[in-house]
């Protein structure tokens, strides 16, 4: 028997990811943060996701993509009708 115990540990993110990169509208680097919405677009056999973030000083938008021309069979069904 191990004298160390062994113990499993599910990390849960309490808020989104902040981006820092260059905003178009304010010509400088930025802090861009989720503003909690998602863009989809498809078009029967294939889907564009992206997230929407947003620039904390002059709310320039930045679509981040999470799918970008994927199949739609190659996501899980309950994932597809989430989006």
């Amino acid at each position: 028997m191990s004298c160390f115990e062994q113990r499993r540990y599910e990390i849960i993110p309490t808020e989104t990811y902040e981006i820092i990169r260059p905003c178009a509208g304010c010509g400088g680097k930025s802090v861009f943060q989720s503003t909690k919405k998602i863009r989809v677009n498809s078009n029967g056999k294939q889907i564009d996701a992206w997230l929407i973030y947003q620039c904390g000083k002059c709310k320039h938008t930045y679509n981040l993509p999470v799918y970008s021309r994927i199949s739609i069979q190659a996501i899980e069904k309950r994932e597809y009708e989430a989006l």
